[in-house]
């Protein structure tokens, strides 16, 4: 059974003998000493909440305490050192939430484990050395450390929990631990600072949005071992110059690479079978791309607004060229659209202003609307009789000197003249 009491400036209870610092009595302590003992008794616990967002600047945490709860000094906005004895063998959820003056941390040698929440927004912290004992790094444990620039995560560590460094805007590097064999969602999301990451080998994926806004990365080495790239995991990462992906991964996620304004150079995995919509969207200076045949699915916007993309070989088991897929490629002059292909899709080829020529395969069955709107310097057009369908606005924007080839009573040559297209050379063939 236990009682309440007060002693000092301490709320606390009395269980099994030993003490619990349960809170304050007074607003403002500056200087917090809390008692190794009260009446005789060890004081063991620093109970949930005990100073929730209370006016403290220092305290001093006896080694007589093993455990500080949630919340213990959420809000404690004013608190900027902490020292940690190494009795202390568990500390709560977000038991350091919000401590915006905190800068400086000494972590106890013994704890297993950094609950989530637990130094979220703790923007004055500058560095933190993990103890050699730990195993695991919670959820959001220092989202928006916005001061941090260095940690050192031990390899005793298995799990990182989601968003752990999220928002660590001044975090320069970091290293995984050897046993860690995930790259955690949005775990470095916003660390606009972050220029070197150490990849171990038996790493297996990346989660999406892993390394989202990591504007000053310029190269990651990934592992053979990598098996899975998720959604948006590297997209804004404007500085990222050259892409090598292993042989392991055979798909590309939605947005993976997406605007990485600064890529110039991309090698893809000659196992890869599909890339997922927008994967390289805006990337605008990635001059070249080879896309294995062994890729047989590629969606919506893939490639759209490569603005600096010249050549790009497209795989022969595709059937598809769909939606917005090479759509703003401003600097593509010529494209070959492999046999099998029944279907290009709306806007698929839209403002391609320096495209020449095109040869639409006989396997085509459906021109998608505003399939090629704006091709402005396009000379040469082959649509053969195969095709049956043409969606609203296919052609307009092209220029009045194109040479159109087309069958004679074929559907094309109907759509073309029935619309307000303005072609002056139209040569027929069978």
């Amino acid at each position: 059974m236990a009682f309440a009491d007060v002693y000092q400036h301490f709320n606390y209870t009395v269980k099994n003998n030993t003490v619990s610092i349960t809170g304050l009595t007074a607003t403002t302590v500056y200087m917090l000493a809390i008692p190794a003992e009260i009446d005789g008794k060890k004081v063991t616990e620093i109970a949930d909440g005990a100073f929730r967002s209370r006016n403290i600047q220092t305290v001093v945490i006896p080694d007589t305490i093993n455990r500080i709860g949630k919340e213990a000094f959420y809000g404690c906005q004013n608190l900027s050192n902490v020292v940690m004895p190494d009795t202390v063998l568990e500390i709560g959820e977000a038991a350091f939430q919000d401590c915006y003056s905190l800068f400086s941390v000494s972590m106890p040698r013994f704890l297993l484990k950094i609950e989530p929440n637990t130094f979220r927004d703790c923007r004055s912290l500058l560095d933190i050395t993990l103890p050699s004992s730990l195993r695991s790094i919670g959820v959001d444990a220092f989202n928006g450390c916005s001061s941090l620039v260095s940690v050192f995560v031990p390899d005793t560590v298995t799990s990182i929990g989601e968003f752990a460094f999220h928002n660590c805007s001044s975090l320069k590097s970091f290293t995984f631990p050897k046993n860690c064999t995930v790259v955690p969602r949005s775990i470095f999301n916003g660390c606009s600072s972050l220029t070197t990451v150490q990849l171990h080998s038996a790493m297996q994926e990346i989660q999406p949005f892993a390394f989202f806004n990591c504007i000053e990365l310029e190269s990651i080495n990934l592992p053979n071992s990598i098996k899975t790239i998720g959604m948006s995991a590297f997209m804004h990462c404007t500085s990222l110059r050259t892409l090598y992906l292993p042989a392991t991964i055979t798909e590309l996620s939605e947005n993976v690479f997406s605007h990485c304004t600064g890529l110039i150079s991309v090698s893809l995995p000659y196992r890869l079978e599909k890339i997922r919509g927008r994967a390289f969207w805006g990337c605008t200076n990635v001059v070249e791309l080879y896309i294995p045949d062994s890729v047989t699915s590629i969606e919506m916007g893939a490639f759209f607004e490569c603005e600096s993309l010249l050549r790009i070989h497209l795989p022969e088991n595709i059937t598809s060229i769909p939606r917005n897929m090479m759509q703003g490629c401003e600097s593509l002059k010529d494209i070959v659209i492999p046999k099998n292909v029944t279907e290009i899709g709306d806007c698929a080829f839209a403002d391609c202003k320096a495209l020449l020529s095109i040869n639409i395969p006989r396997s085509v069955r459906t021109i998608g609307a505003e399939a090629f709107y704006g091709c402005q310097k396009l000379a040469r057009l082959e649509i053969p009789a195969t095709v049956r369908s043409i969606g609203k606005d296919a052609f307009t924007g092209l220029s009045s000197l194109l040479r159109i080839f087309l069958a004679r009573g074929s559907f094309a040559e109907q759509y073309l003249m029935s619309s307000s297209l303005k072609i002056r050379n139209v040569v027929y063939i069978n």
